[in-house]
């Protein structure tokens, strides 16, 4: 996966670069009258190239690792989600309301992962697991 990010700080061999996330839109926010407000990441990258404050490059990742944490993200909190409903309708299978039941009882399930998720993401971008690369300074 390759993105175009501003080089802001250069430290030894260690260079903190900017990088736009690119929205769901295209960043043709005015066609899908969203209210996209997309914030930035800053990546520290062990370079070789000579760079300078203020140079833009293109960087480069993994798409095995930013694969397989889009699923850590967003399957494992649905799946849970799906396992739980299932749960609570064979729980709840006396029971004269056990669809609105299990329908919260996955809502609940799929708001607790995604919290435990959230946390398991702070860790994630203070560690090194992803790893980018640059490719080739613009």
């Amino acid at each position: 996966m390759n993105q175009i990010g501003l080089v802001e700080r250069i430290e030894d061999n260690i260079a903190t670069v900017f990088v736009r996330r690119t929205s769901a839109c295209g960043d043709n926010c005015h066609t899908c009258k969203g209210t996209c407000n997309i914030e930035g990441l800053r990546v520290k990258i062990k370079s070789d190239y000579k760079l300078s404050v203020g140079d833009y490059v293109e960087i480069q990742t993994e798409t095995k690792s930013i694969l397989k944490f889009a699923f850590i993200a967003y399957g494992i909190p649905l799946i849970i989600m799906i396992f739980s409903l299932l749960f609570a309708m064979q729980v709840l299978k006396n029971y004269t309301h056990r669809e609105i039941i299990a329908v919260i009882i996955g809502l609940l399930s799929l708001i607790i992962s995604s919290l435990i998720l959230k946390g398991f993401d702070k860790r994630i971008e203070k560690s090194e697991e992803i790893s980018y690369f640059i490719k080739r300074v613009l």
